[in-house]
């Protein structure tokens, strides 16, 4: 003996989960307390498997954009790709982990509130990766990265929601500045539809042109400007005071039929040109 007092060898227990057991062996009052205490429990073991899942996608996403992009010669390039299989051996682990616990809470009859993780999930675009890369202004998030973290990533992915939280920002003012325009653009196209009818009709009369003919063909598109002036501020009021889900499952108010204004055709030799 040195002085040194030896270690005691770890004790390890499993213990038997609530879901495992059978109906009798637990009292209803029981069984529900600890079937309460493992949904905390799988909860907590889904939230670390997707908070590493994102660390893991993200180191593997860096691994390839720094270290393979750049590394040089056969041997570098084959030292590179091997950091990524372990990066995505990471990955698979997580994700591993994630789909028991989802599972799990099936099981217990939990009423989960988790996606499936698809491969489509997993992949990483250039978007996630490289914040300066163009063509970003529909992109978004997938569910997995929005999910509220309280802070438990830490400074490794500060940098990553700060970008794209500032790309979400843009994209909210991008909308309501777009919002703001078609409001303004509905004004101004039933205005333009009612300055184009009162211009043709003040055409004849200020060009003191007496001819039926021409009467005929200025009137008629007196009624079709007017009739466009009508049919849009219908269309438009009603997409103003129609819900999105409405305006999906309705067609919105029936398209406009020009109409041959009355007193044409018959004998008059201009009638042929009124469609």
């Amino acid at each position: 003996m040195n002085g040194t007092i030896p270690r005691p060898p770890r004790f390890r227990r499993c213990d038997t989960l609530p879901s495992n057991l059978k109906q009798d062996h637990l009292s209803q009052e029981l069984r529900t307390i600890l079937q309460s205490q493992e949904t905390e429990m799988w909860e907590g073991q889904i939230n670390y498997a997707v908070q590493q899942l994102c660390l893991a996608l993200g180191a593997k996403a860096w691994w390839l954009r720094n270290d393979v992009q750049n590394a040089g010669g056969g041997k570098g390039k084959t030292c590179a790709w091997g950091g990524v299989k372990a990066k995505d051996l990471d990955v698979r682990r997580h994700v591993q982990i994630y789909t028991q616990a989802v599972a799990a809470q099936h099981r217990i009859g939990a009423r989960a509130k988790w996606k499936p993780m698809t491969k489509q999930d997993l992949l990483m675009s250039g978007d996630i990766t490289e914040a300066n890369q163009t063509g970003q202004r529909f992109s978004t998030l997938l569910w997995f990265w929005r999910l509220e973290d309280g802070g438990a990533l830490g400074s490794e992915m500060t940098e990553f929601y700060r970008v794209n939280w500032l790309r979400a920002k843009a994209r909210v003012a991008r909308w309501t500045e777009e919002k703001s325009m078609v409001a303004k653009e509905m004004q101004w196209t039933v205005k333009s539809f009612q300055f184009l009818g009162a211009e043709w009709a003040s055409r004849v009369t200020n060009a003191g042109v007496d001819e039926h003919g021409l009467r005929a063909y200025t009137k008629k598109q007196v009624e079709v400007w007017n009739d466009f002036a009508g049919h849009a501020e219908v269309v438009f009021k009603w997409a103003k005071s129609t819900s999105k889900r409405e305006q999906w499952r309705q067609k919105g108010p029936k398209p406009m039929s020009l109409t041959v204004p009355s007193g044409f055709g018959g004998g008059d030799p201009m009638s042929s040109m009124v469609p």
